[in-house]
């Protein structure tokens, strides 16, 4: 999963907007507090539109491609056919994830360990 960076210190942000109100150039912004230039004018521009500098906050990321009652109808299908592929999970509850992710909800989600890595490379590449 990819990492989302973490804020810049709101006390940066403001000594950014301190600085300018000085009259300090971006180039010498960036020199003295060691930032990046894109980091000087983002402070700015947000400065100038809503007059704070404080960090937005998370937008919440994409929607998970199986909700919780998905969740629900794996776990119940794998304990009625605990021998069930994941091709077949995907195919009988009628899943539109992929099956890599079926397998990430089944391991990590349900916390049920779904076949040992060795399975689950033999069967995507076909051999057994």
């Amino acid at each position: 999963m990819k990492e989302v960076p973490k804020a810049l210190s709101e006390d940066l942000r403001e000594r950014v907007i301190i600085k300018s109100n000085e009259g300090k150039t971006a180039e010498q912004i960036v020199s003295e507090l060691n930032v990046s230039q894109t980091f000087v004018y983002d402070m700015l521009r947000l400065y100038k539109q809503t007059g704070s500098v404080k960090a937005k906050k998370p937008s919440g990321g994409r929607p998970p491609s199986i909700d919780e009652e998905g969740l629900a109808r794996i776990k119940a299908l794998l304990l009625e056919t605990p021998d069930a592929t994941l091709a077949e999970i995907k195919q009988t509850l009628g899943l539109t994830a992929s099956i890599s992710r079926i397998c990430d909800a089944i391991n990590y989600k349900l916390n049920m360990p779904y076949k040992k890595k060795l399975c689950l490379i033999r069967g995507k590449t076909g051999r057994t």
